[in-house]
């Protein structure tokens, strides 16, 4: 009894642990983490530059993390300007939509009310009230969803100013790691054992070549 009690204080302990993380640290180290990504994706052009042109590690960082941004800015260009479009063509159809929303409206009512017509002659003017009061301005109810899409861009608008601060910070966090990498890996790799290094090693590269075919897919078809 006293060891389950201990496994669930243990396996509570660690939820509380995971969420106060989630909830304090990973705001905090989120810049770095997106540095860290990057510094991991520029890793090939930054070898590239290192061993056959004979770049210093520094400036071979700096080529290809800027590189790296670079090619990720484009297509995050692509990708807003793909979305702006797609946002034109549904500010084009928004009228036809809320016609055709409001007509939804009305031919719910009256499918209900007519089914409302057939219960019992005592329940008939309850349901029916009610009905009418549920339905009496259906723009009121498009009112609300309106709205709340637009509190919604508007929360995310406020946020551009934090986030552009946070890609900031990983953007140049992420010059700082690529120029150091070499001797993080190193000093990583001398304290998991070599076993465990090895399988380590094994899933990373599997992981490298997936995530390879991956991209080089969606590239194709964006081509």
């Amino acid at each position: 009894m006293g060891f389950s009690r201990k496994n669930y204080l243990a396996a509570l302990a660690g939820l509380v642990l995971v969420w106060l993380a989630v909830r304090f640290l990973l705001p905090l180290i989120r810049p770095f983490l997106l540095g860290l990504a990057l510094a991991l994706a520029a890793e090939p052009m930054t070898r590239f530059l290192e061993t056959r042109l004979r770049l210093p590690r520094q400036a071979a960082a700096a080529l290809g993390v800027s590189l790296a941004f670079c090619l990720l800015a484009l297509l995050l260009t692509v990708l807003c300007a793909a979305v702006l479009r797609q946002l034109r063509s549904l500010a084009g159809i928004l009228p036809g939509l809320e016609d055709a929303a409001r007509r939804g409206l009305d031919l719910v009512q009256a499918n209900l009310l007519a089914l409302a017509a057939r219960a019992p002659r005592r329940l008939r003017p309850m349901l029916t009230e009610n009905l009418r009061l549920l339905f009496s301005d259906g723009s009121t109810l498009l009112g609300k969803i309106t709205a709340w899409l637009l509190g919604l861009a508007g929360g995310l608008l406020g946020r551009l100013p934090d986030s552009a601060l946070g890609f900031g910070t990983g953007v140049l966090s992420a010059f700082l790691i690529s120029a150091r990498l070499p001797k993080i890996r190193r000093w990583l790799l001398g304290k998991i054992p070599e076993d465990k290094r090895n399988l380590l090693l094994t899933r990373l590269k599997r992981l490298r070549r997936m995530l390879r075919g991956w991209l080089t897919a969606q590239l194709k078809l964006m081509s």
